[in-house]
């Protein structure tokens, strides 16, 4: 409330709007379940990334100790 005059002002007009203002407040901060469901989402895309990454280093590294075994430069 301290951060959002604006809000404080329209309740202390008409106490009866708080669910709306919580609505509001959700949709301000992200809480509703569609932004909570997009950032799980992105979180989820971004561990995929650094799995494929991990995985093509790893491989790159077995690769090199082939190479090495072997003799190959």
């Amino acid at each position: 409330m301290r951060l959002h005059p604006e809000w404080y002002r329209r309740l202390s007009r008409s106490p009866q709007d708080l669910a709306g203002l919580k609505h509001e407040a959700d949709f301000y901060f992200g809480r509703t379940f569609g932004q909570r469901l997009d950032r799980l989402n992105n979180q989820a895309n971004m561990l995929l990334l650094m799995m494929s990454v991990a995985q093509a280093m790893g491989a790159e590294r077995q690769k090199k100790a082939e190479q090495s075994d072997t003799g190959e430069n």
